[in-house]
């Protein structure tokens, strides 16, 4: 059994976040039944992160187990063939059995963008917070400073895990001076 990793982008909202469950649509979902449209076997994907609903992804990791002969290089372009239009695959690479998208997952980066205008866009409504009003950029990047370093996050997690400690490299902000877009 061959253990693809695909890396996925998506738009996430149609879907009911990540992870497969009953209330409706989830990328997991979809990306196990064009699996399955393209080997003719259910296969349980795995998934690097679980985003929530209507959150998007640029980079997702996955992978899942294959006894499928499509060659590696086609992966990609043959799921892009039966998936939603709201997600695609950028790239697929074999793994060593033991790789888990989960367990193996060196970092994640989350980006939240703020649309600092009068007028909302239509264009990038379902990207971007709305805030028409002024903002405060040097408050603001005061109070991201406090979350740069290592902090133990456990009180935040839903389960126990094996440690809630996390640690916040960097942000990014555009300088006070900068014209907001």
């Amino acid at each position: 059994m061959r253990n693809i990793l695909v890396v996925l982008e998506y738009d996430g909202t149609d879907f009911y976040g990540f992870q497969r469950q009953p209330k409706g649509p989830t990328v997991q979902q979809a990306v196990e039944e064009a699996v399955k449209r393209l080997t003719g076997t259910p296969t349980r994907v795995t998934g690097a992160g679980r985003t929530d609903a209507g959150v998007h992804a640029y980079a997702q990791v996955v992978n899942f187990g294959s006894e499928a002969r499509i060659p590696i290089e086609r992966w990609a372009p043959a799921l892009n063939s039966v998936l939603p239009q709201a997600i695609a695959a950028s790239e697929a690479v074999e793994v060593p059995q033991e790789f888990h998208a989960r367990k193996c997952a060196g970092s994640k980066t989350y980006l939240y963008r703020v649309l600092n205008r009068l007028p909302r866009s239509p264009l990038e409504g379902r990207y971007a917070h709305h805030c028409p009003g002024s903002l405060d950029l040097k408050a603001m990047q005061e109070a991201m400073s406090t979350l740069l370093g290592r902090h133990d996050f456990s009180a935040f997690a839903r389960r126990e895990a094996e440690t809630g400690v996390r640690r916040c490299a960097r942000y990014c902000a555009r300088s006070a001076g900068a014209r907001a877009r």
